[in-house]
């Protein structure tokens, strides 16, 4: 199943301006750097940052969850942007951890659980509190349809 991006930002702009907070996508020059370090990256992936290169999503009280970008060659400022929460960064350390894995680390939620992507499209959740998995989604667009609805709680209960 291949992720239908402007399906997920038409549901994203449902929401109140504002709710959503969208770095601009960067050049296609960076996908080819973080690929030639790590492999081919997972088309899903790529057409996510092809549309932004970060977002903070439903930040009614701060983000519920953080989607990463790819490092861009100048550096940003802290204030701006977390500076490690990037696809090359984490996964950098994700592999290193895991010398074995293939998968792609890509956002995080704000309690702590970190997304990863597999090549085959299969992400799954990291739990970094108690260092085990947490839910697994067939595919990315199974996984923005249960961000889209846990944005809607997070939206409702603040």
């Amino acid at each position: 199943m291949t992720l239908k991006w402007d399906s997920f930002i038409s549901q994203l702009n449902e929401f109140p301006e504002g709710t959503h907070n969208f770095v601009p996508a960067g050049p296609e020059t960076r996908i080819a750097k973080v690929e030639a370090e790590f492999g081919k990256m997972p088309s899903s992936l790529i057409e996510m940052v092809r549309h932004c290169n970060g977002a903070q999503l439903f930040c009614n009280t701060g983000p519920l969850i953080t989607l990463f970008g790819i490092s861009p060659r100048r550096r940003v400022s802290r204030f701006e942007w977390a500076p490690d929460w990037y696809i090359d960064k984490f996964t950098r350390v994700w592999r290193e951890v895991n010398p074995e894995s293939d998968l792609w680390a890509f956002a995080m939620w704000n309690f702590g659980c970190l997304m990863v992507l597999s090549g085959n499209g299969r992400v799954r959740e990291w739990d970094m509190s108690v260092r085990d998995w947490g839910e697994s989604f067939r595919s990315m667009s199974q996984w923005f349809e249960f961000v889209i609805d846990e944005g809607r709680v997070c939206m409702l209960e603040n």
